[in-house]
């Protein structure tokens, strides 16, 4: 199922050595390793090197790196906040490099994001601007991602475009975060073009952001994906909560995704 990739998300509450040897044994060889109060956090000293090396032996390709975003002050108006914040999004910068990430997702808003209220957008593109020139030299892609019910500079691909206008920056299109905005999904992918270089790929009941799989919610995924695969330099990121049972959940993604490859299959 090299297609897709699966955040480590879905195991929160679980190691991230267990996340990993389950993930290849349900089939998927490509992962987004979550770095946020969990795993490969910096702020909670992981053994990198004991992840680098499982990561090896596991044969698995990391797709993606999600920056830490709680308890950050990113869009703070208090510029020895945002150095903070930038301090720790560099060296999960450092992390995802050594591990051959293509790509850092990064949150362009991390509080008071509902309103907005308190920020500055210009120490946001302040902190974006230097993440992105380091991310440049290590060959590592920033991808900044469309947040739920915030601001509308920071919900949709348009928005992003203009407040991070610098095409070395790349996008990272959560769906269940663009239906919550009552966004078209289709047209928010084609608005981001060639910057969109990953997708979170979760459903939702169009009012709370579950994350929930894929076929339990309002949106179409299936047709959802149908598109993104046909888009060369785009990996579809299942981004699912796993709740009390992330096995299961597990089981139930390497379920979706053979029956989309299946189907793929039939029709050639």
């Amino acid at each position: 199922m090299s297609s897709y990739a699966l955040s480590t998300w879905l195991y929160l509450n679980k190691t991230l050595e267990a996340a990993l040897k389950d993930f290849t044994g349900a089939g998927f060889s490509k992962v987004e390793v979550w770095a946020n109060n969990a795993h490969l956090d910096p702020r909670f000293n992981p053994d990198f090197e004991a992840v680098f090396s499982l990561i090896k032996k596991l044969h698995i390709k990391v797709h993606s790196v999600h920056a830490p975003f709680r308890g950050l002050t990113i869009g703070s108006k208090d510029r020895d906040d945002v150095k903070n914040s930038e301090k720790w999004i560099l060296k999960t910068l450092e992390y995802a490099a050594k591990l051959d990430a293509r790509v850092m997702v990064v949150h362009p808003l991390s509080f008071n994001f509902e309103t907005g209220s308190g920020t500055s957008v210009e120490y946001t593109q302040e902190l974006f601007s230097g993440i992105v020139n380091k991310a440049e030299s290590f060959g590592v892609t920033i991808a900044v991602e469309n947040l739920p019910i915030a601001p509308p500079a920071y919900t949709s691909m348009k928005g992003l475009a203009e407040l991070f206008p610098d095409p070395k920056l790349g996008f990272c299109l959560d769906i269940g975060h663009s239906q919550l905005n009552h966004l078209n999904i289709a047209e928010e992918i084609e608005f981001a073009g060639s910057r969109l270089v990953s997708c979170h790929i979760c459903n939702n009941d169009g009012i709370s952001d579950l994350h929930s799989l894929p076929e339990l919610g309002v949106i179409d995924v299936n047709t959802i994906l149908d598109k993104l695969e046909s888009l060369p330099n785009v990996v579809p990121v299942f981004e699912v909560n796993g709740r009390e049972c992330p096995e299961k959940i597990l089981d139930s993604l390497k379920s979706f995704c053979q029956t989309r490859l299946t189907r793929k299959s039939n029709k050639k």
